[in-house]
């Protein structure tokens, strides 16, 4: 879903060796037919009822499907305070359709939770398989190595960059890493604090 974490769990899968990875494919979009590719690639789309997961399927032909899944509550909380929360479809009715997908759970190969991806690497890496190592957790392939990479590997990706896809909503380091921390929320209050003493400092 829009706000579950998805964009950086598809980074981190991203982290494959000479792999294609479409980090976040706009709502509205179709999952492009990159079969040409000599690559290995990784699209993430969302649910969007402007676009039925059959089509994505259609489209991109994958080898493996990953349904990623946030606690319902955490993701509704998140996904309302985004100015986002009603494109490709009201709030509402995309929930309906990822309660759809999730009563067909053998659609897909995989099922993946956004908390044991944070706080369970285990589970997820046993999970996953051969799709996924534990080194892939350190982020070392940074967000310009894959940019790179892309624009080298696809016209499509190339062409499309921040039209049609880009990196979603991770939080990068300013060297294109990604520092995970866990699932567990904190007080926004020290939070506050912080960036006014930030805002006072600058």
């Amino acid at each position: 879903m829009q706000s579950s974490g998805a964009s950086l769990f598809t980074l981190f899968l991203a982290q494959r060796p000479e792999t294609i990875a479409v980090i976040d494919l706009w709502d509205g979009v179709v999952a492009p037919d990159l079969s040409k590719v000599q690559k290995d690639v990784i699209v993430k789309c969302v649910v969007a009822p402007v676009i039925p997961l059959e089509k994505h399927v259609a489209s991109f032909k994958p080898d493996v499907k990953i349904l990623f899944l946030r606690s319902k509550a955490s993701n509704v909380e998140s996904l309302s305070e985004k100015s986002y929360r009603n494109d490709g479809g009201r709030m509402e009715d995309k929930f309906a359709q990822l309660d759809n997908h999730m009563q067909q759970k053998d659609a897909f190969d995989y099922v993946i939770n956004y908390e044991d991806f944070l706080n369970d690497r285990s589970k997820v890496l046993a999970a996953l398989g051969g799709l996924a190592a534990p080194e892939y957790y350190e982020f070392k392939r940074t967000k310009q190595d894959i940019l790179d990479f892309n624009r080298t590997h696809s016209e499509w990706c190339r062409k499309y960059y921040r039209r049609q896809w880009s990196f979603g909503n991770i939080h990068f380091e300013r060297d294109g890493t990604v520092q995970l921390t866990s699932g567990k929320r904190q007080s926004r209050k020290p939070t506050i604090i912080k960036r006014l003493k930030k805002l006072l400092t600058s």
